[in-house]
């Protein structure tokens, strides 16, 4: 009989493996400082995130709000969320507008870069 552990879907394989980074953290009890001091260390290490082909590092605060999510609510906390503006367009000034259009529209000069 062979006991099958994989993720059922991609949110709970990126779970698995945000709580393969903070599991060492989770386990330990820190003085002032040491959290944020092993924070930095760790944001210097390349890892590869579940589906990837590349690696990347994360930033203090991402881990660190992984490493409170936990505590407060266990493995479910660090299954992605969806975004609250997911499936809306972001709003343009007429600026913006303006320099999509003339750029779509066959113009000849670039359309000016939004600052």
């Amino acid at each position: 009989m062979t006991l099958e552990l994989a993720p059922r879907d991609h949110a709970e394989a990126v779970a698995h493996f945000r709580a393969q980074i903070i599991g060492p953290l989770v386990t330990q009890e820190f003085r002032h400082g040491e959290l944020r001091a092993e924070l930095r260390r760790m944001s210097r290490i390349r890892r590869r995130p579940p589906g990837a082909s590349t690696t990347r590092t994360y930033g203090v605060s991402t881990m660190e709000r992984w490493f409170y999510a936990y505590k407060r609510g266990g493995l479910d906390a660090l299954r992605p969320r969806r975004r609250s503006d997911a499936g809306h367009a972001r709003d343009l000034t007429a600026a913006q507008r303006s320099a999509s259009c003339s750029a779509t529209s066959g113009a000849s000069t670039p359309a000016p870069r939004p600052s």
